[in-house]
């Protein structure tokens, strides 16, 4: 079986192709270079310091839990995006709105009801209902798509290719319902056949009983006679 991803999350459908939104380091002064090591003379050490230093008392003051109960939650570090497209964008520095100018999705027709919701055809139609806890199922499928997330984010981070993580993971779900679809066929062979009862064996005379005979033609054989030919069965 072959599994098609769908079109809307295939990055080469929504990502511009354009330079990443960081300033280029031609120019600039290195300390060291090497095949595994980049050290650029600015920002120094000192002030690389004092940017953690700062950050880290903004989440300790501002951002989080320690934030003071007057002052608006601001989230510690960057934001969580659950949306893959929406992952993709704001890593590469690319606004979700630039990316649907682009490309445009098609909108979904959405149902508008007509009755109006003062009337008192509308709050029979459309009963209170009261907001239902969220399953634990949904929590798990929330908890698997953030590991799969930041698992991904973690590869592209170390320098593997996003599109052949996503070959390779289509190729494991394929061959996951391959085992799965043989292994259901090795099932089914060995399990024991029901023996042939006796209703089954009359149902199959009963039919036989029901095809239209032949209809009988003498043969006439006699010495004054000629020999008539047999009918073909």
């Amino acid at each position: 079986m072959t599994t098609h991803r769908n079109v809307a999350l295939d990055p080469r459908h929504f990502v511009i192709i354009k330079p990443l939104p960081i300033p280029k380091p031609s120019g600039e002064k290195l300390q060291a270079r090497s095949s595994t090591v980049w050290s650029a003379c600015q920002p120094t050490r000192e002030q690389v310091f004092w940017d953690n230093y700062h950050r880290r008392q903004r989440q300790l003051s501002r951002q989080g839990y320690r934030a003071a109960p007057w002052r608006p939650y601001e989230e510690v570090g960057q934001p969580l995006y659950l949306e893959t497209k929406r992952l993709i964008l704001e890593s590469l520095g690319q606004p979700v709105e630039e990316a649907s100018k682009a490309d445009p999705l098609p909108e979904e027709d959405v149902p508008i009801s007509t009755t109006p919701s003062d009337s008192p055809g509308a709050n029979k139609s459309l009963p209170f209902r009261y907001p239902q806890a969220g399953k634990r199922e949904d929590a798990v499928s929330l908890r698997k798509h953030l590991g799969h997330t930041s698992r991904l984010v973690s590869a592209v981070r170390q320098g593997r290719g996003y599109f052949h993580l996503l070959q390779k993971e289509e190729q494991e779900q394929e061959e996951a319902q391959q085992r799965e679809q043989k292994r259901r066929e090795e099932w089914q062979r060995v399990q024991p056949r029901p023996p042939c009862s006796e209703s089954d064996s009359d149902i199959d005379s009963g039919r036989k009983k029901d095809q239209s005979a032949r209809p009988f033609t003498p043969i006439h054989r006699s010495l004054t006679s000629l020999q008539v030919p047999e009918a073909p069965q």
